[in-house]
């Protein structure tokens, strides 16, 4: 699944949130959009699993915060 995460202008700490991240789930990645400072994750998690791995990485975020992201398929990889 992927989120975006708003920041309100705190800066997350990538790589404890990725390190947190593919503690679980080996292929998740964090980036930041540089346009919008806004958090996006890519993570096999729900939106409750994903906040409990920020707030344990140091980054505490709320439902508000977060928004998740309608998947695009290409359907390249058969999936």
């Amino acid at each position: 699944m992927e989120f975006r995460i708003r920041t309100n202008g705190v800066q997350p700490d990538l790589d404890a949130i990725n390190d947190a991240l593919t503690a679980v789930d080996p292929s998740a990645l964090a980036d930041v959009e540089p346009a919008t400072a806004t958090l996006r994750v890519s993570v096999a998690l729900g939106s409750h699993d994903l906040l409990a791995v920020l707030a344990q990485a140091g980054y505490p975020a709320n439902r508000k915060q977060l928004e998740e992201v309608a998947p695009v398929c290409c359907g390249g990889c058969g999936g």
